[in-house]
């Protein structure tokens, strides 16, 4: 839930209230799942409404370039590893992260939470059509993106 929460608010704080949000009204409104879907998607489903309702009623400013969002993923590689690793995933991150919202929670449920497609396509609440479109759209502005930086890099 947290990692589902930071992708919308970019911070951490407001992630962790988010995800202990979600939680609670899971428990409060536990007698009102009705099991068309699974629990876990029925959490992913209320996060990201909690998460769109701080945005809406804070007026957020997404925040680039997280720093240390994997940190708790890498812990038992070498430090070699570790910094490599934790380079190419913040790259990757900050990649996704500039992607437009629609794009962007498309590819954390189905990446970073390993959500099916149409598990995402329940927990977002759209049609699973959509979210297949999405999910290429995504993909592709991921590869142009990157691409268009490495060439930027050599032509630099």
């Amino acid at each position: 839930m947290y990692l589902l929460a930071y992708s919308y608010v970019q911070d951490k704080g407001s992630a962790e209230d988010i995800a202990q949000e979600v939680f609670l009204k899971a428990f409060k409104n536990l007698k009102r799942f009705r099991g068309e879907a699974s629990l876990q998607t029925w959490l992913y489903r209320i996060t990201v409404n909690t998460a769109k309702d701080h945005l809406r009623k804070k007026s957020f400013q997404l925040l680039k370039n997280p720093t240390g969002f994997f940190d708790n993923f890498l812990r038992s590689q070498s430090s070699e590893q570790l910094y490599i690793e934790h380079e190419g995933n913040r790259e990757v991150l900050d990649y996704v992260y500039d992607l437009p919202r629609k794009y962007r929670e498309i590819i954390v449920l189905h990446y970073f939470h390993e959500q099916t497609v149409t598990e995402v396509s329940q927990a977002l609440d759209l049609n699973l059509n959509t979210v297949k479109t999405r999910l290429s759209r995504a993909r592709n502005l991921l590869k142009k993106n990157m691409l268009d930086q490495k060439e930027a890099n050599l032509n630099g």
